[in-house]
């Protein structure tokens, strides 16, 4: 198949959460697979065309947008088997971020955006690439399954083109005014609550949600938890009235990087089949982190974002019982003001407990992960998660929130004996995490620890390579090339 991927980061190229990590992941492996794959990419400034080795074609557009045209150019790479596609706008992408700067979004951000997805079509008809799949990804490229639908609907081009909108996180729904709808051409009849209209605004994200065949969330769990409040965002009726056509698909993880056998950044490396370097990885750890710890001592990792949605509320919380359990703590991460402020006066209060890192250090990152004995993840709600998979890739145990992602990946060792891979609790409060801590700590310090070395093998042997995400993808796109 020919599939056009569209969207708003990739890794390594430019990234500002897991939407790019997808996108710097899939594309490749369904390329391994034996299909045509082209990433369009907005031109950022941020992106090294140098370093990366994007060349610029000297293809030259006029997109229409507003009340006249914008001037696109291209620049491209072929990079692991995939073609990525630079669309080149000084105008709306030569800035120093992506969405925003320390003032909040920019204000043309419904312009920015309307140009890519318009230009991402107008680009795939100029180059000849007509693609079986346009898969969008995320409210930045929502309006391309609406263009199609609308504006390119009677194009022959395009006959036989299917559509696949997923959704990383539905919290960020590209909400802008109604003034916002005549700039984008669409037809002002598609301006409806059944369409584009979200409460008196335009909705790029509704866009995408309405006019794509199909639809795609990054886990079952979080499929369903949008469907209604307060996971739904305001947005459950779209999805009730399209639940036969969205599916949830679990991210994976490149396994290649996050591999504690080859990885150079660990103190030592180890597998499931030897784990005699993890203990050399947490020795190390806890030198850097200037804390002691006996052996029946858990150390408990944190690498997280430092907001409410990450369960900091709850984390903050449950702290001074967390230390009744003379547990060590390592929190690696950076976020609002009030949590690096809180964060910083725990460390001073347990500072021979606990030690804080408000920065970001990959390497560091994985020291963590190698290097603790459990990783703790109270999310809020977390659409697919993938700190939980790097840590049982290193052999560190979650404790997790029952949602999204984190309830699709991690049984409970108590539940489930035989399968288990970490300890789960499902009431979102201080008290039910702390309990889900305790059950950990008594787990770690059982004589012998049969059930937590059974349950770190189980989940350091766990697949969680793309292949099975990439195979279950293709066969939702063959769905649709059938339909």
């Amino acid at each position: 198949m020919k599939i056009l991927f569209a969207a708003s980061e990739m890794d390594p190229f430019c990234k500002t959460g897991g939407l790019a990590d997808v996108l710097g992941a899939l594309p490749p492996v369904l390329a391994e697979m034996g299909h045509k794959v082209v990433v369009m990419l907005p031109g950022y400034k941020v992106i090294d065309r140098d370093k990366w080795g994007f060349r610029p074609t000297g293809v030259r557009l006029d997109v229409p947008l507003g009340k006249g045209t914008r001037h696109l150019g291209l620049s491209t790479l072929s990079w692991n088997g995939v073609d990525v596609l630079l669309l080149e706008s000084e105008e709306f992408f030569w800035r120093d971020s992506l969405y925003g700067d320390i003032d909040g979004d920019y204000d043309d951000n419904d312009e920015r955006f309307a140009f890519f997805s318009r230009a991402t079509l107008e680009l795939t008809k100029n180059l000849g690439l007509k693609p079986d799949i346009v898969h969008s990804h995320d409210w930045q490229a929502g309006l391309v399954p609406a263009y199609l639908k609308t504006v390119y609907v009677d194009d022959p081009y395009f006959s036989g083109t299917k559509t696949f909108f997923t959704i990383h996180n539905l919290g960020y729904q590209g909400l802008f005014p109604k003034e916002t709808f005549p700039k984008t051409l669409i037809p002002k009849v598609e301006f409806t609550w059944k369409k584009m209209e979200y409460w008196g605004k335009v909705s790029y994200l509704k866009a995408g949600l309405v006019y794509s065949d199909l639809l795609s969330t990054v886990s079952e769990a979080y499929a369903d938890e949008i469907t209604r409040e307060p996971l739904g965002f305001g947005m459950q009726g779209v999805f009730e009235e399209r639940k036969e056509s969205l599916y949830g698909i679990v991210n994976g993880i490149d396994v290649d990087m996050w591999n504690p056998e080859t990885d150079s950044a660990i103190a030592s490396t180890f597998s499931a089949r030897t784990t005699k370097g993890k203990k050399a990885c947490r020795e190390s750890l806890l030198r850097k982190c200037g804390l002691k710890a006996a052996a029946s001592a858990p150390l408990v990792g944190m690498v997280t974002r430092l907001d409410d949605q990450k369960g900091l509320d709850i984390f903050e919380d449950s702290v001074a019982r967390l230390m009744s359990l003379d547990i060590r703590l390592v929190v690696l991460g950076t976020g609002s003001k009030k949590h690096h402020e809180t964060m910083s006066t725990l460390e001073k209060r347990y500072n021979d407990r606990i030690k804080v890192f408000l920065t970001f250090n990959n390497d560091l990152a994985r020291q963590i992960y190698a290097g603790s004995d459990a990783f703790l993840m109270p999310s809020r709600y977390e659409p697919c998660g993938l700190g939980q998979l790097i840590a049982m890739r290193y052999g560190s145990l979650p404790i997790v929130h029952a949602t999204g992602g984190l309830k699709d990946t991690v049984q409970d060792v108590d539940q489930e004996p035989d399968s288990g891979v970490g300890f789960v609790f499902d009431s979102y409060s201080p008290e039910a995490l702390a309990d889900a801590v305790g059950r950990a700590v008594v787990a770690f310090r059982e004589k012998g620890r049969r059930r937590w070395t059974a349950a770190l093998k189980r989940a350091m042997n766990r697949d969680f390579s793309w292949t099975n995400s990439a195979e279950r993808y293709v066969e939702l796109y063959e769905e649709l090339g059938r339909g």
